[in-house]
């Protein structure tokens, strides 16, 4: 008997003069497996609901116009489905439900490329999804309030999957992950967000690599969450009352390294934060270099370039249960008389004026007075002010070249 391979997957066309003229009438009449190809043109069509394997193919120009009363495309219950090239505007928005350009329940597998999102409340949603990318879209919200802003791409439960080389702007969040444990967030651009450009909470064992998160409202956020890698990310520009470059609020056994911080109103801030790396990053040109609370404990802070801050390190305790050294401290002014590159005496991390700042938020209106310069030197004069705790006792004389070997 003569085995022949199966039949290629079925290719609908849809266009306004095809047989098929709708996407929902495509995606009825497919089988598992079909490819459908839209070509240019708007497509007045909601809820297009996927639950079986499709690829959906979009030309240029190729538009679905959800009416700004549901979702675009909704996949549920399925694998193997991918939507790509498509622009999607209008999706709606409800207190009650979550609507997204897609939306995406249940699956696995599936690939979600190359779309442009427009005028929509949410992006690009999955919930309880495992092993899903979400690659090279371009997603822009409609900003108006926290409460009724949707976030550019939301990960609720799951695992496995890919976030990558995404454009987003103007949602509440960038990208939010609640839940998700073994992804990858790699190569995005999140940008003038409402809140922060990436916000992740209950999350494990997740890496994020070479993003950029600049000009959001609050920065970035990191919460309750384990084994967490970030390498080779931007924070800049995340200015304001309440703005970090990136928040760390309980977290275990993670690693922040080869970062950049700069132009942000708090560089880092850390609370309950155990057992942790913070090396290799560069932080300048920061409101705070450092805020580090008297939680955080049992971190090593160390080869790290820390330029032209207002403050290098504030802290709400006098004690200190983390490791600083072998960091570059542009306000550090020590010698080297053995010529080993390493200060002669310990860098002490703390100054008076930062500590009232800490302790009495309306001092601010004293930062940069004569009063403030005063405290400095008078703790520089009298050091036991501050903890003598708080010091890098083997202070960098010169800056950490990237790319050296440290």
């Amino acid at each position: 008997m003569v085995h022949l391979p199966p039949p290629p997957p079925a290719l609908i066309e849809v266009c306004q003069t095809c047989e098929i003229k709708t996407i929902g009438e495509a995606i009825a009449k497919a089988k598992p497996g079909a490819t459908i190809r839209v070509r240019s043109g708007t497509y007045a069509e909601t809820a297009l609901v996927i639950d079986k394997p499709l690829t959906l193919l979009a030309d240029p120009g190729a538009i679905v116009d959800a009416g700004g009363k549901n979702t675009g495309f909704r996949v549920h219950h399925t694998a193997d489905v991918k939507i790509d090239g498509f622009e999607i505007r209008s999706a709606g928005f409800s207190y009650t439900q979550e609507l997204a350009a897609i939306y995406a329940d249940s699956v696995k597998n599936c690939t979600f490329t190359h779309n442009r999102v427009r005028e929509s409340s949410f992006g690009i949603y999955l919930a309880a999804s495992e092993n899903c990318t979400v690659s090279g879209n371009d997603i822009v919200g409609v900003p108006k309030s926290e409460a009724n802003t949707g976030n550019c791409i939301h990960l609720w439960r799951g695992k496995g999957n890919t976030i990558s080389e995404n454009r987003l702007s103007h949602c509440r969040d960038g990208i939010y992950f609640e839940f998700v444990t073994d992804s990858v967030i790699q190569r995005n651009e999140s940008h003038h967000q409402l809140r922060y450009g990436l916000h992740f909470m209950s999350s494990h064992r997740n890496r994020y690599l070479s993003n950029r998160f600049y000009s959001c409202g609050a920065g970035v956020a990191v919460m309750y969450s384990d084994d967490v890698q970030m390498l080779d990310n931007d924070f800049s520009d995340n200015t304001g009352p309440a703005a970090y470059g990136l928040l760390l609020k309980e977290i275990r056994r993670s690693e922040i390294s080869r970062n950049t911080f700069v132009h942000n109103s708090v560089g880092v801030y850390m609370e309950g934060m155990t057992r942790s790396k913070i090396e290799n990053n560069d932080i300048r040109d920061n409101g705070w270099a450092l805020r580090v609370m008297g939680s955080a404990e049992n971190n090593v802070f160390r080869h790290n370039n820390v330029i032209a801050n207002t403050f290098d390190m504030t802290t709400n305790t006098s004690f200190n249960e983390n490791l600083f050294e072998f960091n570059y401290w542009s306000a550090y002014d020590g010698y080297d008389f053995n010529q080993d590159g390493i200060g002669d005496q310990p860098f002490r991390l703390g100054s008076l004026s930062s500590v009232v700042l800490e302790r009495v938020d309306s001092s601010f209106i004293l930062l940069h007075s004569l009063l403030f310069e005063l405290f400095d030197r008078i703790e520089r004069s009298l050091p036991e002010l501050i903890s003598e705790r708080l010091k890098d006792e083997r202070p960098l004389m010169l800056p950490i070249k990237r790319g050296a070997a440290t």
